[in-house]
C-alpha cells in the first residue's frame, strides 16, 4: 500500500469530488440522501472515517500503512452520521 497510497487516496477524493460536482450524480446524491437520510448519514460518514483514519496513519508513521480495527471505527462513525441524521431531521421538524 505504501507504494500508492497517496495515488489511491487522492484518486478516491478526487472521485468522490467529482461525483458531487458533477450536477446529474450530484442530484441522484442529493435525492437519495432525501429519501433515505439515516443510510446515507452512515454511509458518508464511515467512507469519510476511513479516508481520514488513512490519513491520520500516514501523516504519524510517515508512510502508509493499514490501519487496524477500521471496520468497527467505520460503524462507530457510522452510528454517529445516523445520530447526527436524525438530529437534523429534528431540528427541521421544529422549524416548520
Amino acid at each position: 500500500m505504501s507504494k500508492y497510497g497517496t495515488l489511491i487516496w487522492i484518486g478516491l477524493l478526487v472521485l468522490i469530488a467529482g461525483f458531487l460536482v458533477y450536477p446529474p450524480t450530484h442530484k441522484v446524491f442529493v435525492d437519495i440522501t432525501a429519501r433515505f437520510p439515516y443510510i446515507m448519514g452512515f454511509v458518508k460518514f464511515a467512507i469519510l472515517s476511513m479516508m481520514g483514519e488513512f490519513l491520520a496513519a500516514r501523516l504519524v508513521h510517515k508512510k502508509w500503512v493499514m490501519v487496524r480495527g477500521m471496520l468497527p471505527k467505520m460503524v462507530v462513525w457510522g452510528i454517529l452520521g445516523i445520530l447526527t441524521s436524525a438530529t437534523r431531521e429534528k431540528r427541521c421538524r421544529l422549524k416548520r
